[in-house]
């Protein structure tokens, strides 16, 4: 970063600079990050340079924002409400500087175990709000976490396992897609 931060406030509107989708700010945390309610109900912390304010008024950042997975712009109607059939995403983003503060004296063991609750935690939280595609960032590196993260999901039933859009993640991601059919109890 160059040392210019934005700022924002608790209950403003924000969208993400990495993924699609909105939110609203609901605390600011230490060392320049927000935690931000997004519209899916998740609640995540950003840095301010993650973020970018939506103003009601200004048409060209809405449409830049406001895109579905597709590319297609979302209607933003809050009385239409949301089809089950609707294909909703969620990212995480394993690389442990992501994840926390400060891991100087963390062992590769420990990295990779806080690595892998986290993916659990994502998971059972997707798969509890219904979410039907996941994207794990994991990096390329020496491909410890990415066999980590294929050796996970192949172990369930009723999820598709593939790597992510190249163009939009790059080599180090893998796509996750639910078969809620198949994964019901």
């Amino acid at each position: 970063m160059n040392g210019t931060y934005k700022s924002f406030q608790i209950s403003e509107k924000v969208g993400f600079l990495h993924e699609s989708g909105r939110g609203v700010v609901t605390a600011i945390l230490p060392s320049n990050k927000y935690l931000v309610l997004d519209d899916d109900g998740f609640e995540n912390e950003y840095r301010s340079d993650e973020l970018i304010k939506l103003f009601q008024s200004d048409k060209k950042i809405k449409d830049v924002i406001l895109k579905d997975d597709q590319g297609f712009p979302k209607i933003n109607n809050s009385k239409k409400k949301k089809s089950k059939q609707s294909v909703s995403r969620r990212i995480i983003d394993l690389h442990i500087e992501e994840l926390v503060d400060d891991h100087s004296t963390w062992s590769n063991g420990q990295i990779l175990n806080y690595q892998l609750k986290a993916l659990r935690n994502f998971f059972n939280k997707a798969k509890n709000e219904r979410i039907r595609k996941l994207i794990v960032i994991h990096g390329v590196g020496e491909g410890v976490l990415k066999e980590e993260v294929l050796a996970y999901f192949t172990k369930i039933d009723g999820v598709l396992i593939q790597e992510a859009d190249f163009r939009e993640f790059g080599k180090g991601a893998t796509e996750i897609q639910l078969l809620f059919t198949q994964m019901e109890e």
